[in-house]
């Protein structure tokens, strides 16, 4: 209604029976009226402002408004004069609110008898919220102290008085007091604040308040109640906003329609609990997001010009190349990021809010581009939170902050800091739509499984875990998997632990790239990794996996990178491995593998890298090993009962280092080894059975000869020439063997007290493995 006053504060209201007021002066109220015929008591419900208007008969002669002359009525608040209009009605002024003028036939007396009776009942235009709640506040301030009690006035209120369902359905009394004497002392305030509840002989319970203090207290909670009994919306304390600054006109459709959109991925049920995170992020989208109000408010507005049922949301401007210019998607997509924002604020707010939940900014401003990382290997520009890609063919195209100008290409939420996020990633997190990539790091608030929604992201592509907590595992969903366009999934130095499903159905998925989980793995080797035909890195290093590798493994022709170190897979390894002529790395160290080394011979032309060490290997190398062009880094560390001689590994032209510690070979070291490279050589030899003396390629490559170990072994005295003992910087010997060598190996050296000898070249950190797939391009380490 419009709020809209005269200009001294009223507004008119016209009575039917031509009622004539005349005021007491003294008392402010209507006084008696010898030719009153009937009488209307008035009720203004906003002020609990009582008083008679008396009906007369017109007077055509007195009152008639064309007649100077005649006697104008006052305005029972203010004193101001009435007027009358053409058609001989009495215009008497009120301030605004709500009055109920009672027809003839009433009387006070017959309050509590049931009797029909002539009611006219007309609505002022109504104070704004602001209006009640200061009045209401002045006035229980006013008459919360006093030390005249007879100036208390009970107010009953029954129990099925509907304004007691406005304050959480119970019913309360409360005693009152004019403002006419306050107290000036705290012990002499003997009044009482009465508050009814349930309980007590008449099914409540009575009870009574003498502090001053408390008397605020009280007033401070029931002004709360009056704020939740003015909210606009249904009686249902899920659907009304409790929340002071929402202040919505059309509070309850705008929600109707709202809850009907997210309804579709959130049931009902959650939506009315009060407590959980899908209920504060709908009452933000109604009371707080402008852009999703908009959308909303646009659509019901459509909806009564047409007549019909509500139409669909308006489009956006652009719109996401994932998920359309659907309002309807940009309204769904706020609302999921919004519970996912409270779903992981159960001890306190995030660090930093990112500006997450800004109602007025396009989500694709929800972040900061204010960190750096120095060890962030693409830049030190790193945004956090919620950003947005341009729609281009470079996957980094310029971030944008809305789809005002472009088509949104992509969508990432990138958590790469810690940000105090505490909490469960809630099923709506898979119904982010248009989100093409997440990145969650050092978030080690997070707890529970990774939501099976998580398949519902059709446009996902990476999905990255790293460094979470210990409470975050279980099974990875195997929706995951199944999302036609997802090509890199990460779960790296998390404390839970997870494990595969025991199936999916990828629908001809084939678009998975690389799969890597370290340090967090437990169970079996799953089938289903045979379906991914197209996988280039397969990583599933420092975890508790057991069973044996399986032989579809060589059915994955397209792998480039294969890393299972440092698990528990025992058996054979399979010829089947043989098969993958993309390979450059496998790294199958740290295991309980056993058996002969398999003849792999010249498919696997592409191999650089194999780490078969710490494992139960038995008998000679192969033959077929000569055939290994392209490798160029062989670790056979530790494997007890590796003997025989090493010249398969003489005709590797490119070979870069060989670390063969702790194996049983027994022949002299090749002529050709290493004759034909050019780099920094790193060869252990250490504790075997070789004989006779070192190639005259080491004296020769001695400057670039970073690491020599020759320890333990049955060479002959002073194979450690002056060149090589001056020119390599890292050098292990037996002190017969080396006289130069200011540090040497003696005779104990096999019994512990010497452990300056008693040490593993660390091959991971040799080879760069560390990074992963990119182990070729971090270069080879300097000790």
């Amino acid at each position: 209604m419009s709020e809209e006053a005269k200009p001294n504060g009223g507004v008119d209201i016209a009575i039917e029976e031509k009622p004539k007021v005349v005021l007491d002066q003294a008392n402010d109220i209507p006084a008696p009226d010898s030719n009153a015929a009937t009488l209307h008591e008035v009720h203004h419900v906003g002020d609990n402002v009582e008083g008679s208007i008396p009906a007369a008969p017109v007077d055509t002669a007195t009152s008639h408004p064309n007649d100077q002359n005649g006697a104008q009525d006052q305005d029972i608040e203010t004193g101001t004069p009435s007027t009358t209009d053409s058609n001989d009605r009495v215009n008497v002024n009120f301030r605004p609110g709500a009055y109920m003028v009672r027809g003839p036939g009433y009387e006070a007396a017959q309050e509590e008898e049931e009797k029909e009776e002539e009611i006219f009942e007309g609505f002022l235009p109504e104070p704004s919220r602001e209006d009640i709640l200061r009045r209401e506040a002045q006035a229980m301030l006013d008459s919360a102290i006093t030390l005249d009690e007879s100036n208390v006035r009970v107010v009953p209120l029954s129990k099925d008085d509907d304004a007691s369902e406005g304050i959480g359905g119970r019913d309360v009394g409360v005693t009152t007091t004019p403002n006419d004497n306050i107290a000036q002392d705290d012990e002499d305030c003997a009044h009482e604040v009465e508050v009814e509840e349930e309980g007590g002989p008449d099914g409540r319970l009575k009870k009574s308040v003498k502090s001053p203090m408390a008397c605020i207290v009280l007033t401070s909670l029931l002004l709360s109640s009056i704020a939740l009994s003015v909210t606009i919306g249904s009686k249902d304390a899920a659907v009304s906003s409790t929340d002071e600054t929402c202040v919505v006109e059309n509070f309850q459709e705008r929600y109707d329609r709202a809850r009907s959109i997210v309804s579709g991925i959130t049931s009902n049920d959650t939506l009315a609990n009060v407590t959980s995170p899908q209920n504060k992020a709908l009452k933000w989208l109604v009371c707080h997001d402008r852009i999703s109000s908009s959308l909303i408010d646009r659509a019901a507005r459509l909806s009564s010009l047409s007549g019909s049922g509500l139409p669909p949301l308006p489009t956006q401007a652009h719109g996401s190349i994932i998920a359309g210019n659907s309002g309807e998607s940009q309204v769904l997509r706020r609302y999921a990021l919004a519970v996912f924002f409270y779903s992981t604020s159960e001890s306190g707010p995030w660090t930093e809010q990112w500006n997450f939940l800004s109602g007025e900014k396009h989500e694709c401003a929800w972040h900061t581009n204010s960190t750096t990382r120095e060890s962030f290997p693409f830049g030190d520009f790193e945004p956090r939170g919620f950003l947005c890609h341009e729609n281009v063919t470079h996957p980094a195209g310029a971030i944008i902050l809305n789809d005002g100008e472009v088509e949104v290409g992509q969508m990432q939420l990138s958590f790469q800091t810690p940000n105090n996020l505490t909490g469960t990633i809630p099923p709506e997190f898979g119904h982010i739509q248009g989100m093409t990539h997440v990145g969650l790091q050092y978030q080690k608030g997070l707890y529970g499984p990774i939501p099976s929604t998580i398949g519902n992201l059709v446009g996902l592509q990476t999905f990255s875990l790293l460094f979470a907590g210990p409470e975050l595992g279980g099974v990875i969903p195997s929706s995951l998997f199944t999302i036609p366009t997802v090509e890199y999934i990460t779960f790296q130095y998390n404390e839970g632990r997870f494990s595969f499903p025991p199936s999916i159905n990828s629908q001809g998925n084939h678009s998975l790239l690389a799969l890597i989980i370290r340090g967090s793995l437990t169970g079996t080797m799953p089938l289903f990794l045979s379906e991914f035909p197209n996988m280039r890195e397969l990583s599933l290093e420092d975890g508790s996996l057991e069973g044996t590798i399986p032989d579809y493994f060589g059915a994955l022709t397209s792998l480039n990178f294969l890393n299972l170190r440092d698990n528990s897979l025992s058996g054979t390894l399979p010829e089947s491995l043989g098969r993958l002529s993309e390979v450059t790395a496998i790294v199958l160290g740290k295991n309980k593998l056993s058996g002969r080394l398999p003849s792999w011979g010249g498919n696997l032309t592409k191999l650089r890298l194999l780490d078969l060490s710490y494992n139960d290997f038995t008998g000679e190398i192969p033959s077929a090993f000569s055939e290994l062009r392209s490798l160029e880094h062989i670790s056979l560390q530790h494997n007890a009962d590796l003997r025989g001689p090493i010249s398969a590994f003489e005709s590797l032209g490119n070979m870069s280092s060989l670390l063969l510690y702790g194996n049983n070979f027994s022949s002299t070291i090749p002529e050709g080894l290493f004759s034909n490279f050019t780099g920094q050589i790193f060869a252990d030899f250490g504790h075997n059975n070789f004989t006779g003396t070192l190639p005259e390629t080491f004296t020769r490559w001695a400057s670039d000869t970073s690491y020599l170990a020759i320890m333990a072994n049955n060479f002959d005295d002073g194979v450690i020439d002056d060149v090589i003992c001056e020119e390599v910087p890292k050098l292990f010997a037996d002190c017969g063997s080396c006289p130069c060598c200011k540090t040497c190996c003696d005779d104990d050296s096999t019994s512990g007290k010497k452990g300056i000898c008693h040490f593993d070249l660390d091959f991971y950190i040799l080879a760069g493995l560390e990074c992963s797939s990119w182990w070729f391009a971090c270069g080879v380490r300097s000790f």
